[in-house]
């Protein structure tokens, strides 16, 4: 049994596609449950209107990290999969991952890319890497970083919430998730304790299409903003939780922590988690962590944000503006996030 889990808020205008989506998959059994967190355009009625081919549930608005646990705790799922409502699965994503998971009682994730798609004028123009090199070549095949997060750093890229699949046993051993401090932005807390619980599999083929629009926390300056405030309290919830990783947390931490000071005026509740958090580790951990923080702000460190201000302006051109050489459909972008 393969669950699919799609979180709504708001995305009526997306939410067909996406449940159709899962609906589709040429693989069974499976089954499709969507969390409405509490949407007040036409969400409601749409998710009603598939009756009981998917299980609904409604809740009042908690947030995206609210709506998983919602999800997951409502799951019967050996495998599970998350599905953002403004994305969309290809039909024989289940059918790909499934066999991945049954070829080797080890592996407890599998992680994808994904295709980035123009909304509005359906437009492929590359997908999610995997890794950071993109002239190296590498194979879809079984990775153990376990060690690797323990040290502080990853040699891939952890793509976003449509991209991610778990076996059953490996989720119960991280959800719940705090949902006090975080509401959203839930993959950032999944990826890393995934991957510090077991070996995984990296499929750099794309089985799901993202798409591009105004809204998307990757393309919305003001979301990204609010992303970097957000990594300070996950990167804390990650350290109290999970001590084995501090070194990735330490480098998330600090990551978001030079975004945070450049972007924002003091705000008491994220003081209160910068301040926890230096609490909590050695002197010699603080003095990295500043001096982390002060290589990221460098401007030859600013890569990732000018990959993602490109995405956000290829979101918004005209559909002619994709002939351009530089658009091409098989170029790879990067979508590194805060915590890579």
């Amino acid at each position: 049994m393969v669950s699919i889990i799609i979180n709504n808020y708001n995305y009526g205008r997306f939410l067909t596609e996406a449940i159709d989506s899962a609906l589709q998959q040429n693989y069974s059994p499976i089954e499709v449950i969507v969390v409405d967190d509490g949407s007040i355009d036409n969400s409601s009625k749409i998710i009603s209107n598939y009756g009981n081919r998917i299980v609904s549930i409604f809740q009042n608005n908690q947030g995206q990290v609210s709506a998983i646990n919602t999800g997951f705790a409502a799951s019967k799922g050996d495998i599970i999969c998350f599905l953002d409502a403004d994305d969309i699965f290809f039909k024989h994503k289940v059918t790909k991952i499934v066999p991945i998971f049954n070829s080797d009682s080890d592996i407890g994730w599998c992680f994808h890319s994904l295709r980035l798609v123009d909304l509005d004028t359906k437009t492929t123009f590359g997908k999610t890497r995997m890794f950071p090199n993109p002239n190296l070549v590498k194979v879809a095949k079984k990775y153990d970083l376990r060690q690797e997060i323990k040290r502080g750093k990853l040699s891939i890229y952890l793509p976003s919430t449509s991209g991610l699949c778990f076996k059953r046993s490996v989720l119960e051993q991280i959800l719940p998730m705090p949902v006090t401090f975080i509401k959203t932005s839930g993959e950032y807390y999944l990826r890393p304790v995934a991957v510090l619980l077991s070996p995984g599999f990296i499929l750099t083929e794309a089985l799901c299409a993202q798409r591009i629009h105004g809204e998307n926390a990757g393309t919305k300056i003001k979301h990204q903003r609010r992303k970097h405030a957000r990594g300070i309290v996950i990167a804390y919830l990650l350290r109290i939780n999970f001590p084995q990783i501090k070194k990735f947390t330490n480098r998330m931490f600090a990551r978001n922590l030079i975004n945070y000071w450049k972007n924002f005026t003091s705000i008491p509740e994220y003081q209160t988690f910068i301040k926890n958090y230096f609490a909590l580790t050695s002197l010699k951990e603080k003095i990295n962590i500043y001096l982390r923080a002060i290589y990221c702000s460098f401007p030859f460190r600013k890569m990732y944000t000018h990959q993602l201000s490109k995405i956000h302006s290829i979101s918004l051109v005209k559909s002619n503006s994709f002939q351009n050489k530089q658009h091409r459909t098989d170029q790879n972008y990067d979508l590194r996030s805060a915590d890579d």
